[in-house]
């Protein structure tokens, strides 16, 4: 959302099916955003990178919004361990070894 705020989209870019719950969820809170956020804060989030490695007694972190490759991707607790795998390799291709991902575009806490 933040990205689609900053570049003045007409929608968040989540790929939802038009008419969806999720679809029509995502409207509306885009709208809303779009309404209460300032210029200022567009450029800053036009700022911010797409994704960010910190380290944590000894152990290094990456953290996205979605996918590796694409910021909209949603991954769910259900999903194979192989898509997992292949999210991991595609980072680790781009930023070196990790030990741990942090990524939340479902908005579904868990853990794997």
């Amino acid at each position: 959302m933040e990205q689609s705020l900053a570049a003045g989209r007409a929608d968040c870019a989540c790929g939802f099916e038009e008419g969806a719950a999720c679809d029509l969820l995502a409207r509306g809170w885009f709208a809303h955003c779009d309404r209460e956020v300032g210029e200022e804060a567009r450029a800053w989030m036009g700022t911010l990178p797409d994704r960010a490695v910190f380290r944590q007694s000894g152990r290094r972190f990456a953290v996205i919004h979605g996918g590796a490759r694409e910021v909209n991707r949603f991954l769910w607790p259900c999903d194979p361990d192989a898509v997992f795998a292949a999210e991991i390799a595609a980072l680790e291709a781009d930023l070196g070894p990790l030990d741990g991902v942090v990524s939340g575009h479902c908005g579904i806490a868990f853990a794997r």
